[in-house]
């Protein structure tokens, strides 16, 4: 009976231990999850204060990421020239710049957006966009007031909105 009892204590005290260490990871766990969550709701605040809007929660990092994402490439690229269509038939155009010396872009991997339909798939003119540096792309549709063009180029499997117009 002694043994069962020596058995019994040793298996309570065993337990006891990994219950300690158990604890001591979760309070751990639970102070890094507290820092994650004020890291984020910090970046929140400064993408809002920087005029981006993101309608993350504090502990939705994905979205957060999100929202951040167009702010590696957003400022890589301004406008050069818009024309709407004209009465020859000819349509209207947004050409971007590559105002970013250093990056260099396959023109063939940019999609143009109206109003979130696909309009063009590349460039007009198909090569690299390196620094100065234009690319075109083509709408058929007269560009009224609440119209969006948006730009996008591939990043890590994802494509990132690059440039953003609103007529």
């Amino acid at each position: 009976m002694d043994t069962v009892k020596g058995v019994l204590l040793l298996l309570c005290i065993l337990l006891a231990g990994i219950s300690f260490v158990l604890f001591i990871q979760y309070s751990a766990a639970s102070a890094q999850i507290k820092d994650a969550v004020a890291a984020n709701a910090f970046a929140i605040d400064l993408l809002r204060g920087m005029g981006v809007s993101c309608y993350a929660g504090p502990g939705d990092y994905s979205k957060t990421a999100e929202c951040i994402k167009p702010l590696l490439f957003g400022y890589s690229f301004k406008e050069s020239a818009f024309s709407q269509p004209n009465d020859k038939g000819e349509p209207g155009y947004l050409v971007l710049v590559n105002a970013k010396q250093g990056r260099i872009f396959n023109a063939t991997l940019f999609k143009f957006y109206v109003n979130r339909e696909l309009t063009q798939t590349g460039c007009t003119i198909p090569g690299t966009i390196d620094y100065n540096v234009a690319c075109r792309f083509n709408f058929p549709g007269h560009c009224d007031k609440g119209t969006v063009l948006e730009v996008f180029y591939p990043q890590n499997a994802t494509d990132v909105k690059v440039y953003t117009k609103n007529c």
